[in-house]
């Protein structure tokens, strides 16, 4: 960063939330007509952060410890990183709150960058600044990498890696899955960010599976959008989820029976996968084969330790019986 910023005291009143904060991304994304605004992201923060209620008697005691960053813009303060404090500092000094001696609520120490600080510099230094802090999701980190990367910032990858300090496939998927969801939202009109997961947890053999054509990724859109009631994959990793998806599509025949059966779940068609594929339904099936070999490789020393073993020999005679009994059925 070439402008360095000034250490000063700025009025409680004077700092405004940050509209563009990466934090706050997936707000706009509740729907195509929300618009993000202050009360917007106070309600966001006081309804929806577990940490508020910590962090308002910590600054009710001791004020705010740790200098908040803004960047001056038209007489006021935008608050580039520091929100969550700045609406905890903001409604004490509303509510009229005494403080205690040595700490102000009208008054919180900044770090300011000037107003000419340019747009890719403020949202790599709110990047930066976010080393320990509150997670932002997975939405909003790939909804900024990817705003990086197009117009008008037009950041290398490898850029974006070094800046970011991610590995450079971490920017290429993050890219990817931002993508994906751009082009789920423009053939479902769903956009929201909750969606996302489906495609930032994704199991890769789903995600080959929806690639390969535009039929199958239209179906995946559809198997995944609530809108109208029949998403049939609810959620990621529960029952019924995107994991189990992943094992339907090992079978063509339960594939086929899910997209085209409207009353078919994920759960009825990995059923059905199951019953197609034996080794699914039974995995053991496929140690039979080693264990026999294993049986047959025993040594001559190996099988003199085992004549005293009790408990084996009950066991082997126990395995050739139900050998037997299963061949007998199996052969009528």
């Amino acid at each position: 960063m070439n402008q360095q910023p000034d250490l000063r005291d700025i009025k409680t009143d004077d700092l405004i939330l940050d509209l563009d904060n990466p934090r706050f991304f997936h707000l706009a994304h509740r729907g195509t007509k929300t618009k993000v605004t202050q009360e917007s992201i106070e309600k966001e923060i006081v309804d929806n952060d577990d940490d508020i209620p910590l962090l308002t008697k910590s600054i009710q005691k001791s004020g705010v410890k740790d200098p908040i960053w803004v960047v001056a813009r038209d007489g006021k303060y935008v608050v580039m990183e520091g929100n969550r404090r700045t609406v905890v500092l903001k409604r004490l000094h509303k509510e009229g709150s005494k403080p205690p001696p040595g700490v102000r609520y009208d008054i919180v120490q900044a770090h300011v960058l000037p107003s000419d600080t340019a747009p890719v510099e403020l949202i790599l230094q709110k990047a930066r600044l976010q080393g320990g802090k509150k997670a932002w999701g997975a939405f909003n980190e790939a909804a900024l990498t990817f705003q990086l990367r197009e117009p008008p910032h037009l950041m290398a990858t490898e850029d974006i890696a070094v800046d970011l300090k991610i590995p450079i496939a971490k920017v290429k998927e993050r890219i990817e899955n931002y993508k994906l969801f751009k082009e789920y939202i423009a053939t479902t009109g769903d956009d929201n960010p909750k969606r996302f997961a489906y495609f930032s947890d994704c199991p890769t053999k789903v995600r080959e599976w929806f690639r390969d054509n535009d039929k199958n990724r239209d179906a995946f859109f559809q198997l995944i959008c609530p809108l109208d009631g029949k998403n049939k994959i609810k959620s990621v990793a529960t029952r019924g989820g995107l994991r189990d998806f992943a094992q339907v599509l090992e079978s063509p025949e339960a594939v086929t029976f899910l997209l085209k059966d409207p009353s078919a779940t994920v759960e009825d068609a990995l059923d059905l996968a199951k019953e197609n594929d034996i080794r699914k339904a039974a995995p053991f099936i496929n140690k039979l084969g080693p264990l026999a070999q294993d049986l047959r490789g025993l040594d001559a020393a190996q099988l003199e330790r085992l004549k005293s073993e009790v408990k084996f020999k009950v066991q082997l005679r126990t395995l050739r019986a139900a050998c037997e009994e299963v061949l007998q059925k199996i052969d009528k």
